[in-house]
């Protein structure tokens, strides 16, 4: 049984809700397949340094490319690269695939791996070993006070009480 084999069983199986099921059907046709779908389960079990290079490398080209230049065709018909209209088929450029991304790839393979350890066709599932990208949160920043005071002046404007509203609660906890 090889890993696309388990992702195809899990995904009849797995209770997703279709646009998720949708999502995780796209990175499993462009990511995971292309990157680890052949590999045994007996033997990827054993080999998180897989997992491991595949986040790595889906973090310099989220296309996993092999760095060599190529034409990036827009569709896999046959047309003409330059048609007038389109959006031209051109140069590679890699882009990195997010730490969010990644995590994403991550759990879709810990939660086929889950299935094929109850299905007893595996002992471990080494998604859970996987070393991932750490998650960069954007913290929340206040307003500068300019605004603050614009958007006070403007609530003023409109609706005399809401300003004091506002202050009032802005200055609770304050001594």
């Amino acid at each position: 049984m090889t890993l696309s084999q388990l992702l195809e069983r899990w995904l009849e199986v797995a209770d997703l809700e279709l646009t998720t099921r949708e999502a995780h059907e796209g990175y499993i046709a462009r990511t995971i397949n292309p990157a680890l779908g052949d590999q045994p389960l007996r033997k990827l079990q054993h080999r998180v340094d897989l997992l491991d290079r595949m986040y790595v490398h889906l973090r310099r080209c989220s296309l996993l490319c092999d760095g060599k230049p190529f034409i990036e065709h827009r569709t896999k018909r046959p047309h003409d690269c330059k048609s007038p209209g389109k959006r031209p088929c051109g140069q590679h450029i890699c882009r990195p695939a997010s730490p969010a991304t990644c995590h994403r790839i991550n759990s879709i393979i810990s939660a086929a791996f889950n299935y094929a350890i109850s299905w007893g066709w595996v002992e471990r599932n080494p998604a859970e070993y996987a070393h991932l990208p750490k998650l960069r949160r954007k913290r929340a920043r206040p307003p500068a006070p300019e605004k603050v005071a614009q958007l006070l002046n403007l609530a003023f404007e409109r609706s005399p009480p809401a300003p004091v509203v506002v202050r009032s609660a802005s200055c609770v906890g304050r001594t």
